[in-house]
């Protein structure tokens, strides 16, 4: 769901450099890059605000918040895209930035019923009183299913690691096929008229879900208790699978991509939010994460030495995530 610090840094730092070029402070080059930058994050913004504003759009408050979304973030584009050294442009980014908190307000307020996320707004989405989202629900679908398939090879890998707990295994593997089998439940409602089956595969889920709950909590700390490189349990079942087959194997290199991915995007995240020593340590934390995709697309290197400076780029960027937020 939108946060705040998904789009909050970027109309401030748009508004300073507006500010900046008004007062000759900032030159027509540089401009031109924040305009087209900033225009091709709108862009983006409002494609997800497509996904997301449906979630909120049952509650009669929020849809009065949406309508009056819409103009400010129309004009605030076109003005970036037509005019963007006009002075109107600064009250553009203040009306839309408004009208993005009003509708932020809500968002915050959404219930929380299962801890996954695209599940969760499956279910909002599912239980509203209004007429079903279908696009939207659609939308989701393919990254339930990818959830999916990422959580059962995590309990396949599990189950080499730690082979005398196969029949905790085999109990988390039959939930995982109920969750796949409201998967499908979805899919089927999207291909047909009958919404009440939409309701029954999303309960099917979250029941599902609740049922895997102590499973995933019972596995987590005989992992926990078991560690050896990392307190990220990605990381340290990567080293326990070096040490136990004498490589990675080619899918579980792909989950370490997956990982690089994900912290490159959390680090875009919360440079909106850190002060400017933290900025200083990010650029360089940024430029070795770069390094580190670089090892983990070919692992052409020492796979170990690999392990080893994800983990260091790890608890480099926890101790400056802590900083920033002290």
């Amino acid at each position: 769901m939108l946060t705040l610090q998904e789009y909050h840094p970027h109309f401030l730092a748009f508004a300073q450099v507006h500010a900046a070029y008004l007062e000759g402070d900032c030159e027509d080059s540089v401009f031109d890059d924040h305009c087209r930058a900033f225009e091709a994050f709108l862009l983006r913004l409002q494609g997800r605000l497509n996904w997301e504003l449906p979630l909120v759009s049952g509650y009669l408050e929020a849809q009065d918040a949406i309508r009056l979304l819409e103009e400010p973030l129309k004009n605030l584009t076109l003005r970036i895209q037509h005019q963007p050294a006009s002075e109107a442009v600064a009250t553009s980014l203040q009306d839309c930035l408004r009208a993005m908190h009003r509708v932020q307000c809500f968002f915050a307020e959404l219930p929380v019923f299962v801890d996954v996320v695209v599940v969760n707004e499956l279910l909002l989405l599912g239980s509203s009183s209004e007429a079903l989202e279908r696009e939207a629900i659609r939308h989701r679908l393919p990254f339930l299913l990818q959830w999916l398939g990422d959580l059962e090879a995590s309990w396949n890998v599990f189950l080499t690691l730690y082979p005398h707990r196969e029949p905790l295994v085999k109990k988390a593997l039959f939930v995982i096929q109920a969750i796949k089998g409201g998967a499908g439940g979805i899919h089927l409602f999207l291909e047909g008229e009958e919404q009440i089956g939409l309701h029954e595969s999303i309960q099917l889920v979250v029941a599902a879900l609740q049922a895997l709950s102590p499973l995933e909590e019972t596995r987590y700390w005989d992992e926990f208790e078991k560690i050896s490189l990392s307190q990220d349990l990605i990381l340290d079942r990567g080293a326990k699978l070096l040490r136990l087959l004498g490589t990675l194997p080619p899918s579980y290199q792909a989950v370490l991509r997956k990982w690089v991915a994900a912290k490159s995007q959390a680090m875009l995240d919360f440079q909106g939010l850190a002060d400017a020593d933290c900025e200083e340590r990010l650029a360089v934390l940024s430029q070795d994460l770069d390094l580190r995709a670089k090892e983990v697309q070919k692992f052409a290197l020492d796979q170990s030495s690999i392990l080893e400076n994800l983990e260091q780029w790890r608890q480099q960027f926890e101790d400056v995530t802590k900083a920033g937020r002290s």
